[in-house]
């Protein structure tokens, strides 16, 4: 399942991707859990300029469809709040 939302000028795609925690793959039958996919791109930009797995290298992947995608897209919007926190001053030199 892939939901696209809109966030401060960047669009957010999150897919779920069920897993079987036994192979690490996708499977055919009833999943034990899901990946996030997020993919984040600016405007009407097709090329993303982040994406992100989120769920896979832990030791429980998402529980629900629903889960995967609202952590997805909550993880989506701290990247992206982030992206102007950049610490871009420069350090003054000492003088004495």
């Amino acid at each position: 399942m892939q939901s696209t939302y809109v966030y401060k000028d960047f669009t957010v795609d999150v897919e779920a991707e069920p897993v079987d925690e036994a192979l690490g793959g996708p499977v055919l039958i009833t999943p034990s859990g899901y990946v996030a996919v997020v993919r984040i791109g600016q405007g009407e930009c097709a090329e993303p300029i982040a994406s992100l797995r989120f769920g896979e290298n832990t030791d429980r992947p998402f529980g629900t469809l629903r889960e995967a995608l609202m952590h997805g897209y909550a993880a989506a919007q701290r990247i992206i709040d982030g992206f102007g926190t950049v610490n871009t001053a420069v350090p003054l030199d000492n003088r004495d």
